[in-house]
């Protein structure tokens, strides 16, 4: 008897959340495969464009799966062998907080080129990978090297990403296992004095947008990813304060900040809701290369990147005498 392969994409709606799953047929037996994908409600346009990439992907797993059915009679258990960065893509618009990855994208393209198949990635490659990031340079700047952090959060989500693909079964063993990544070191946390902060608000800089965001995340301890994301409707006025009201990008925690004339002053005119309070200031590679320009022609002998201005904020608190507890709530941390 000749049995029909077939492979069909199915979803399954339970308390609000579609789930993608595959409904299977090879060699006169059957089974359903979770892809682990899944649809959100579509309250807006972002929504929708989420869940149209998410059934392209689960498209592309169908297809994949059938034309390996067709192929050869192969076992239900055999993984969908998947490009590496058509995965690490999807891995990327599912994670809450993903500032750090398409900068981990551009340094894992650097080291492979090719979209080779997740199957292709060994525990060699992974190694190698390690060692590639010991010599690579910055994006904006190839003769400085990557900061030891920088290699530990590139190497962590490649890491992250392989794990997924063991757990949705795209890949039968972690390729990570057994290889030893960058190690953490103590490094010394940079920030401005109030009298460099001075300094550097008054020496002009031909992106004004930069000066301002640089300098409200310094007088409010916000991050770079939630300065730029910040619109107009998360704005408001309550009792005479000018409260922000947004949800953190890293953690996905919502926060609540009072912020003073200063702060308020650094956001400009008001504009329609949903318009940017900064505008588009810059890939932080760019950011980077213009504040550190700026820091030296204030005669600021540091390396002050955009997240000094948050450990400013919170080194202006603790000499001001706040206590640890509240600096630590005020820059949205969950502990302490």
């Amino acid at each position: 008897m000749e049995y029909k392969n077939n492979v069909i994409l199915r979803m399954r709606k339970r308390k609000g959340v579609t789930t993608l799953f595959l409904d299977i047929t090879s060699g006169g037996r059957r089974k359903q495969e979770s892809l682990k994908l899944y649809l959100v409600p579509e309250l807006t346009r972002d929504d929708k464009r989420k869940n149209k990439e998410t059934m392209q992907l689960a498209e592309a797993i169908r297809a994949e799966r059938l034309t390996l059915l067709k192929k050869k009679a192969y076992d239900l258990d055999d993984p969908v062998d998947l490009g590496l960065y058509d995965f690490f893509d999807v891995v990327m618009r599912e994670k809450t907080s993903n500032g750090v990855y398409p900068a981990g994208r551009t340094a894992l393209k650097a080291y492979e080129p090719k979209n080779i198949r997740l199957s292709s990635v060994s525990v060699d490659w992974v190694r190698g990978f390690v060692r590639y990031l010991e010599t690579a340079g910055t994006g904006y700047d190839s003769s400085k090297k990557l900061s030891q952090n920088t290699k530990i959060a590139y190497y962590s989500i490649i890491r992250t990403v392989l794990r997924e693909a063991l757990k949705r079964r795209l890949i039968k063993t972690d390729p990570c296992m057994g290889v030893e990544g960058p190690k953490r070191r103590d490094s010394e946390r940079q920030y401005l004095t109030l009298d460099e902060l001075r300094r550097l608000a008054a020496t002009p800089i031909s992106r004004d947008d930069i000066r301002r965001a640089f300098l409200f995340s310094c007088l409010t301890g916000l991050r770079l990813s939630d300065v730029t994301k910040m619109r107009w409707s998360e704005v408001s006025e309550v009792d005479g304060m000018t409260r922000l009201s947004f949800r953190q990008k890293k953690t996905g925690g919502v926060q609540y900040i009072d912020v003073n004339a200063e702060a308020v002053a650094l956001m400009g005119e008001r504009k329609k809701g949903n318009d940017p309070v900064f505008g588009s200031i810059g890939s932080p590679p760019q950011l980077c290369a213009n504040i550190s320009k700026w820091v030296a022609k204030a005669g600021i002998d540091k390396h002050i990147t955009f997240h000094c201005a948050r450990h400013t904020f919170a080194t202006m608190l603790l000499t001001l005498g706040t206590d640890l507890y509240t600096v630590s709530k005020l820059l949205g941390h969950r502990q302490i």
